[in-house]
């Protein structure tokens, strides 16, 4: 057997990705994406918690912070650092509003709507006599009569 030796083809390497510089470019790259991120994330984390970034307190405790991005652990810190205490109508989750308003709703629904009591087989049995059905009337019957059976002694 003879083995075929294919050519290599070597390009010169210039400034490509490969290089250190090219992977330093593409490190720095990411960093700075991820930073923008991070920035955006704890943004809405600070605004979800109460607390304004451009002004204040806010401002302060944003330039310092450096923990989990939550809203929770943002009011947590502020709390516990510095006695932040949320406005009294101002509430931690964005929806809870909406939460608090559909459960209200359901409320005076639950309040307005009258309960429903499944019929009885005595009110079934009345039902089906006075409208002629006499096939379930005899068939409720039948089972009344076997219920009875059953629970008698052996």
């Amino acid at each position: 057997m003879t083995s075929q030796e294919q050519p290599v083809n070597r390009e010169p390497q210039g400034e490509t990705e490969d290089t250190g510089k090219g992977l330093r470019a593409q490190l720095e790259k990411a960093h700075e994406e991820i930073r923008g991120l991070k920035g955006t994330q704890k943004g809405q984390a600070f605004k979800d918690a109460g607390l304004d970034v451009t002004t204040g307190l806010g401002k302060a405790i944003f330039k310092e912070y450096d923990g989990d991005l939550t809203s929770e652990a943002v009011s947590a810190y502020a709390t516990e650092e510095y006695g932040y205490q949320p406005a009294p109508g101002q509430d931690l989750h964005p929806q809870a509003q909406n939460i608090q308003a559909a459960q209200t709703q359901l409320d005076v629904v639950g309040q307005q709507a009258g309960s429903i009591q499944p019929p009885t087989e005595a009110t079934e049995l009345q039902e089906a006599e006075t409208s002629g059905d006499y096939q379930k009337a005899m068939s409720i019957k039948a089972k009344q009569m076997e219920s009875w059976f059953r629970g008698a002694p052996s």
